[in-house]
């Protein structure tokens, strides 16, 4: 009688489990990452305002363009739909509008504008791991213990370097750059 009563209990809570990480917990991620791109687009606009770039410039144009589609289709974009989008726009040959910062003279602002768009970018990719568990804790089995050996070395060798900047930097050179070409065409092919 223990047994199924156990049974029970574990059966309800991975329900409960299961209907709160595909049920509130989607929406909430996809307000946080709308939030964020908003934010982002304001600080956009900010430059734009201060004059360090124009409002009819083609660079913020698309800048300002792309964090809307990403605002707007915030509630879809998941990393497993990133990436096949991203494979059914190469199988077809359509590429992603670039944004060339180079063409900016301005040394700060093409530095402001990238960071903006980094950082759009980069809250894309962790949003959208978040939104998949599975994806989520195979990330975490595999980038977690490589975070940790590369922490206790660092802090050996440097009692500066901390666990949370050698994550930054690990996710940022691994996931970020790859997936930064994909999050622009599932834009692109959005915005057509």
């Amino acid at each position: 009688m223990n047994e199924y009563l156990d049974a029970a209990e574990t059966i309800l809570a991975i329900s409960g489990a299961v209907a709160i990480v595909y049920g509130p917990l989607q929406t909430a991620l996809a307000d946080y990452l709308r939030q964020r791109h908003f934010e982002k687009r304001d600080d956009l606009f900010d430059l734009a305002k201060s004059g360090a770039i124009s409002f009819d410039d083609p660079i913020y144009k698309l800048c300002r363009e792309k964090l809307n589609t990403s605002i707007q289709y915030a509630h879809v974009m998941t990393l497993m739909r990133i990436i096949w989008m991203s494979q059914s726009l190469n199988r077809h040959g359509i590429k992603a509008k670039s944004i060339n910062f180079h063409d900016v003279r301005d040394v700060g602002t093409r530095e402001k504008l990238e960071s903006i768009m980094r950082s759009a970018n980069l809250n894309t990719v962790i949003v959208s791991v978040a939104r998949s568990p599975i994806i989520l804790m195979i990330g975490l089995s595999i980038v977690l213990p490589k975070v940790i050996a590369k922490a206790t070395r660092g802090w050996m060798a440097n009692a500066s370097t901390g666990i949370f900047s050698l994550m930054k930097n690990i996710f940022w050179q691994k996931a970020i750059y790859a997936v930064e070409e994909s999050i622009d065409r599932e834009m692109d092919a959005a915005m057509c």
